[in-house]
């Protein structure tokens, strides 16, 4: 009987890597050819420039999306602050939110009035997950069942105070001595 399980055990595996060295040869054969240019880093907006369109702070949180436009343009999305100015004629004063940028690959050059398109609190009713932050940019097409557009994947947080800290922040590790908004 044992002899029996053993052989068993001898045949999956070895038909088990088979299998994993078919596989991955396909893989191999599949894979496509990456083609890159480097080239000397290009200063995509200024913080001058930014508050020039109405923005205090921003694009920033890590994403940045982009969609084709005309020509060599594109619309793009990030996380940023709005400030009462002339160029803010859509939202201003907001502290935080996600709004949308024009320009081209290598240069932001306008807004759309810095109008916020969501920010904390405008979750669906009932949800807390982004009272205090929501942020996004990156964008994703779909393409399927008859339907298409483009998906943007945000983050909300929500900040919690710490009971052992005297300003209730939490620390950032490394030793810096930063502090930021404890956050779920």
């Amino acid at each position: 009987m044992i002899r029996w399980l053993v052989a068993l055990l001898l045949m999956s595996l070895a038909l088990s890597s088979y299998s994993l060295a078919t596989s991955e040869a396909q893989a191999a054969a599949t894979v496509p050819a990456i083609h890159y240019v480097t080239g000397s880093p290009v200063i995509f907006a200024t913080h001058s420039e930014l508050m020039g369109y109405g923005f205090s702070w921003g694009p920033s949180d890590g994403t940045f999306g982009a969609i084709p436009a005309a020509g060599t343009s594109y619309t793009f999305y990030g996380t940023g602050g709005s400030m009462p100015s002339r160029a803010c004629t859509g939202t201003p004063n907001v502290k935080e939110g996600a709004f949308m940028f024009t320009g081209t690959l290598d240069h932001v050059t306008g807004s759309n009035g810095c109008t916020k398109l969501f920010g904390p609190g405008d979750g669906p009713a009932g949800w807390v997950f982004d009272k205090d932050y929501a942020g996004g940019g990156q964008v994703i097409r779909f393409d399927g069942g008859g339907k298409s557009g483009w998906l943007m994947p945000f983050h909300g947080e929500v900040w919690w105070q710490n009971p052992n800290t005297p300003d209730h922040k939490c620390n950032v590790a490394g030793g810096s001595g930063s502090k930021v908004n404890c956050f779920y």
